[in-house]
């Protein structure tokens, strides 16, 4: 079985546009709900060093393509095949470029993210856009 996330490469290193993610915006990158990522937190199902919980929930930029990969495949691979094939990536994929490319191999299921990867990555500078829209001014608004 293959899993292929299939996709055009290009983008600009994520990872220094968007440092850290709200877990709203974790949400919209990861096409979730916000209970979801929530959810990620409270059951610690990605491992700790991918999020924060002080002073606030954040994510790291990575995270949200993992939390796509979780959900998004859960009708497919059971929750521990999930977690052993993000424990693999992360062993073989760090930065946001290599993700681009990540291909995993177990037994006979073979899992690409790139497709996912190219899903995520435009999401995330849809959000990287909005965020330089907005205008912090003490003026304004006291």
């Amino acid at each position: 079985m293959i899993i292929d996330y299939n996709g055009e490469k290009g983008g600009a290193a994520m990872e220094a546009v968007m440092e850290r993610l709200t877990t709203t915006e974790a949400a919209i990158a990861a096409g979730v709900s916000v209970p979801q990522i929530n959810r990620i937190i409270d059951e610690k199902i990605l491992p700790e060093d991918l999020y924060s919980t002080s002073p606030t929930r954040s994510f790291r930029t990575d995270a949200a393509l993992l939390i796509a990969f979780y959900f998004e495949t859960a009708d497919w691979l059971t929750t521990n095949a999930r977690l052993e094939t993000i424990r693999n990536a992360r062993a073989h994929c760090s930065t946001w470029e290599e993700w681009r490319d990540c291909t995993i191999g177990e037994h006979y299921l073979t899992i690409r993210f790139s497709e996912l990867w190219k899903t995520v990555d435009e999401r995330l500078h849809m959000l990287s856009e909005a965020r330089e829209m907005v205008v912090e001014d003490p003026e304004i608004l006291s």
